[in-house]
């Protein structure tokens, strides 16, 4: 990003005449309450209902998420869409509102050659909005994206590559009929270069604002602005007090002087952000000097110590899985003070994730076997894959098919299916709290100031030239800045004339990890916690099953007790035949190992059994 550094030293000769119809759009903050680690982008005010409507990827899927304008630039947290829009398994992205019951979004639609991003219209029906239903007359064997409805709702801009040779996006309009149906595309010449135009925002019916990455402004994309004379439309504009090295798109107002957009500058909170401008008057003659601001930022602390205590339960990797059965997560909080329920929500996805991991540094091929004909099932596997982050695993894996309702992994190099460490992390950090110390001089040009740790979501806003802050210090405030070896305090503050002042203070991270096997207490006694995958009929006999047992047996001679909890009386008979294999492990005292079924002390305290899990519980001496 472009900071205008302004030195204290120097003075600043500004002279201005401010015009009515000038103005330049300046950047107010970033909405971190709305932003997360993935893209959060398209935003769209919807004047129906005053909420704020974007699209993220933070679930790792893309979906929409409001928010409420609580006061002027204060966002509530967001709230995930419940409507089954937000439902459909093709994605959602960039709505645009038609009225307060119709609307226009992007979804996936399955094409004869691949899927293809199109337009789609949805309703709002009993306060919810429906399962979008493709526009039959804009679909294409083509991308078609960021739909934008002119106000009086008869003309329809977005950008596509429908024509292009070089699969670059160029806007085009359709208007409505009177049948409804929109009527053949056509580009816009005056707007499109050889390079990108997307994301199209109408304002009023002759002014349009949009990104490209063709008219060589001075990053990736860049928002430009265009008005509309007779039937043409003018030539783009760059707002150039928004525009960064970075990428800059999806702009969209929220009232008159208060605009969005989306951007990758890197004082983000990760990918794209939501940032929020505001319309101010552009100055334009000189004639009397303002001095800068001076910032002044101070803690009581020169650093921070944090303490990373890892503890992990073993897992037994499951070479073959139930498919009828669904491990759901208990995140029950234990009663007693150093516990809780940690087991992963679904075992599915730990799998993956945990392949993942391994065929990162493994030339080995995975078969995974299943039934390939159920489309959903195929849908959900090929999903986990493509959502697993620096992942070559789909270039290692080999779909085989099967009758059975059961997935199973086979690899000739079985060291994948060494057993899975499941980690929790405890953070102790020291002090818990932060006091800061913040003066802006001279205090009568400061309009406002802001302050956050880069890479966290703390923040705080104020109008005062000074003031005291006390920042609350958690694993969940920090986020991932807890590990990194320096913390920066930034303060940001605006004088009356709208110009950017900085500041930063650094405070070092001194970080130390420990690593503990997990134990837990149950009837008095210490133990450590395992979980073994009662798989169909013939367990016992996968590799994964026998790497297990050789795990255990690594420290045979520090166990005293083995108890096997299993909720399902049923599996009694393969429950002895677990016991009698892991004794020739461990060669316990036959009267040292017990099983029981009776598990309501145990799910009291951690939270209920999956139905195909054993825990096994071994007693240190």
């Amino acid at each position: 990003m472009k900071h205008f550094l302004i030195p204290a030293v120097f003075f600043l000769l500004l002279n201005f005449n401010i015009l009515g119809e000038d103005y330049n759009w300046i950047v107010i903050d970033n909405v971190r309450n709305l932003n997360s680690r993935k893209d959060d982008f398209a935003p769209q005010w919807n004047q129906y209902d005053n909420r704020l409507y974007f699209t993220s990827l933070k679930d790792g899927k893309s979906k929409f998420f409001t928010s409420k304008l609580k006061e002027r630039y204060i966002f509530d947290n967001p709230i995930e869409l419940a409507d089954p829009l937000n439902r459909t398994n093709r994605g959602v992205s960039y709505i645009t509102f038609i009225s307060e019951t119709e609307a226009l979004v992007n979804s996936f639609r399955i094409g004869k050659r691949q899927a293809f991003l199109n337009i789609f219209h949805t309703q709002r029906r009993t306060g919810q909005w429906q399962s979008p239903v493709l526009l039959d007359s804009l679909q294409c064997e083509c991308f078609v994206l960021h739909p934008s409805i002119s106000p009086n709702g008869r003309e329809l801009i977005f950008s596509s590559d429908a024509g292009a040779s070089n699969g670059n996006l160029d806007l085009f309009v359709a208007f409505k009929l009177d049948n409804g149906a929109w009527s053949v595309v056509s580009k816009i010449e005056e707007l499109n270069t050889e390079g990108n135009e997307i994301t199209p925002f109408f304002v009023g019916s002759d002014t349009l604002y949009f990104a490209s990455d063709g008219y060589g402004g001075p990053g990736g994309f860049d928002l430009f602005f265009s008005v509309r004379r007779g039937h043409k439309w003018g030539k783009p504009m760059p707002l150039t007090t928004l525009n960064t090295r970075f990428n800059e798109s999806d702009f969209a107002l929220i009232d008159d002087t208060t605009a969005i957009f989306a951007s990758d500058r890197p004082e983000g909170v990760g990918g794209l952000d939501l940032y929020l401008a505001r319309k101010v008057p552009a100055i334009t003659e000189i004639n009397f000097t303002v001095r800068p601001l001076e910032l002044s930022l101070a803690t009581q602390i020169p650093f921070l110590s944090v303490e990373l205590e890892t503890k992990y339960d073993l897992l037994q990797f499951p070479q073959t899985l139930d498919l009828d059965t669904e491990v759901e997560n208990s995140h029950q909080r234990a009663t007693s003070a150093d516990s809780r329920e940690f087991y992963p929500k679904k075992i599915l996805e730990l799998t993956f994730a945990t392949l993942s991991e391994r065929l990162k540094t493994r030339k080995a091929k995975v078969v995974i076997s299943f039934d390939t004909s159920n489309p959903s099932l195929y849908e959900k596997l090929t999903y986990l894959i493509n959502q697993i982050e620096d992942s070559n695993f789909s270039n290692q894996i080999i779909f085989n098919p099967k009758s059975s309702n059961t997935l199973s992994f086979y690899s000739e190099d079985t060291s994948l299916f060494e057993p899975i460490k499941i980690f929790t992390h405890n953070y102790i950090i020291e002090p818990t709290a932060l006091e800061i110390s913040i003066l802006v001089r001279p205090s009568e040009l400061l309009s406002h100031w802001f302050f956050h740790i880069q890479g966290t979501m703390i923040q705080r806003k104020g109008s005062n030239p000074s003031e005291f802050l006390r920042v609350e210090l958690s694993p969940d405030s920090l986020g991932k800045a807890i590990l990194i070896d320096t913390l920066f305090l930034n303060l940001t503050a605006y004088d009356t004339l709208n110009r950017k002042f900085t500041s930063n203070y650094p405070i070092l991270v001194n970080v130390s990890e420990t690593k503990l096997r997990n134990k837990i207490k149950y009837k008095g006694r210490n133990f450590e916690r395992n979980f073994l995958i009662v798989e169909p009929k013939n367990f016992e006999f996968s590799s994964s099953y026998f790497q297990f047992l050789n795990e255990l047996s690594v420290y045979r001679d520090f166990y005293r007790s083995l108890v096997i909890l299993s909720k399902n009386k049923s599996d009694l008979p393969t429950l002895n035949k677990v016991l009698v294999q892991i004794n020739s492990k461990l060669l316990l005292p036959k009267e040292k190992c017990t099983i029981e079924t009776d598990v309501t002390e145990y799910e009291k305290l951690y939270g209920k059994i999956p139905e195909n899990i054993v825990v096994l519980l071994l007693e240190r001496k």
